[in-house]
């Protein structure tokens, strides 16, 4: 009896033994989810952060575009301070301006820029 015993002790021993090391994996596996989940969570802050600024900027780029006399480009432009535009090439063109600061745009900014200059320029 005391074999069959023995036996049972060690048979339910392994057991255990296995589902420990089961449990300790399970252990880890939720672990690592709950690090990719708080990963995911900072992620999705910093996307909403960003959606929010460009929530602003588009009110800011809805103003800017609606004054008659700035465009924004690389940086704001005012039309009374514009000394010299150059033709665009394939990457960029330049706003040179008083004061010897001067500013670059898109090329595919050029046309809109130039048409509302040369507005602003006909309307003085």
């Amino acid at each position: 009896m005391s074999l069959e015993l023995e036996k049972e002790v060690d048979r339910l021993n392994s057991k255990i033994m296995m589902l420990t090391r089961d449990l300790d994996r399970k252990h880890r596996e939720c672990a690592e989810r709950e690090r990719q989940c708080a990963v995911q969570a900072e992620y999705i802050v910093e996307l909403e952060s960003k959606i929010e600024t460009k929530k602003e900027y588009s009110f800011f780029d809805a103003r800017i575009e609606a004054l008659p006399d700035v465009f924004m480009l690389a940086s704001l432009v005012q039309f009374k301070y514009v000394q010299d535009i150059s033709k665009p090439n394939e990457t960029n063109f330049k706003v040179s301006m008083a004061g010897g600061h001067y500013t670059f745009g898109k090329p595919e900014q050029y046309n809109a820029f130039i048409d509302k200059y040369l507005t602003w320029l006909e309307m003085r």
